[in-house]
């Protein structure tokens, strides 16, 4: 059974991933040990974990709309799903088969993904991409929300909007109002350090 606590724990952790136990502990009224044996149930339950995303306005980004034969989808989803630089794949009805999020450093990084990588594709037979200009709102900003005002302001650790990636701290809770969908799996175990220094970066974006 999860608790209040397990919610804000994770609160915390959404508001600052890198935050220690002892910060962790210190902010919710608890010890470290407590909130440490309390995240590591809820990641062995597939309940929570935290994981990288691209911070979308440093990167450019493409929207693509993909065309495949339909004997050649499963195959073609399967190696999309290979590539880093996609970031989510949804099966759609309509005029396409596939719908994309691409990421890339530069625009001719992202021209050759789009044009020759994911064109080439055997099965694909058509592609469309737009540029996505500006990004009003990204999963990184969704909260639980069960910290009081206090409780978020402690919480807050450095800025990640300088970084080239994001920390996230997913929760999918079904006691919860409002879940949030992500696009890739959990990984294994990404537990918050339990010591002061940082976690070093895990996409390997060189901005951090």
């Amino acid at each position: 059974m999860y608790e209040e606590l397990d919610r804000r724990l994770v609160n915390v952790l959404q508001i600052d991933p890198r935050a220690t136990w002892a910060k962790v502990g210190k902010i919710l009224g608890v010890s470290p040990t407590t909130v440490a044996h309390r995240w590591q149930r809820l990641v062995d339950d597939g309940i929570a974990w935290i994981t990288a995303c691209p911070n979308l306005d440093q990167q450019m980004t493409a929207i693509v709309e993909v065309d495949c034969h339909t004997e050649s989808l499963p195959q073609v989803i399967k190696t999309l799903c290979a590539n880093p630089m996609i970031v989510s794949i949804d099966e759609t009805t309509g005029d396409r088969d596939l719908l994309l999020t691409v990421v890339a450093p530069d625009l001719p990084t992202l021209s050759d993904m789009v044009i020759d990588w994911i064109g080439g594709l055997r099965g694909v037979h058509g592609s469309r991409s737009a540029l996505v200009t500006s990004v009003v709102i990204g999963s990184n900003s969704w909260r639980i929300d069960a910290l009081s005002k206090t409780e978020k302001i402690l919480a807050r650790g450095p800025d990640q909007e300088s970084y080239g990636c994001f920390l996230l701290t997913t929760w999918t809770g079904s006691w919860l109002s409002r879940s949030l969908s992500m696009d890739v799996p959990a990984p294994p175990h990404l537990p918050v350090p339990s010591t002061s220094p940082p976690a070093p970066c895990i996409v390997g974006c060189r901005s951090c």
